[in-house]
């Protein structure tokens, strides 16, 4: 049995699990069925609104398929539902300021430290 299959079981078993569905959401967009993803991520977050983990795993699958400014927008939600989160806000940066992240001097932490400042005012 696959992991992939399990996960399809748990979420048959407890359609309610939003866990479960997120889980779901990244196995199939790893297998390439960004469809299905898609569809468990929405019911994801019909079903626990509040939580930043659901767009954030969004945002990841679209940019993976080169949907830039949806994965941001996606991203940015979670961002605002969990303020607080250096991984989302890095995922963030990372996107909109590649140069800051893939060059010879990346990560540059004292911009990062700086645009932190700038999004807290």
């Amino acid at each position: 049995m696959t992991a992939l299959t399990v996960l399809e079981r748990q979420v048959v078993a407890s359609a309610a699990d939003w866990r479960s569905r997120l889980a779901l959401a990244h196995a199939y967009a790893e297998v390439g069925r960004i469809d299905h993803a898609i569809t468990h991520l929405e019911a994801a977050a019909k079903l626990e609104p509040a939580e930043s983990s659901v767009p954030f795993v969004w945002g990841l699958v679209l940019f993976q398929q080169g949907q830039k400014d949806a994965a941001l927008t996606k991203l940015k939600q979670a961002r605002d539902l969990d303020p607080d989160n250096w991984r989302i806000r890095k995922q963030i940066w990372a996107i909109e300021h590649p140069d800051k992240f893939y060059t010879g001097k990346s990560p540059d932490f004292d911009w990062q430290s700086e645009q932190l400042k700038k999004e807290k005012k």
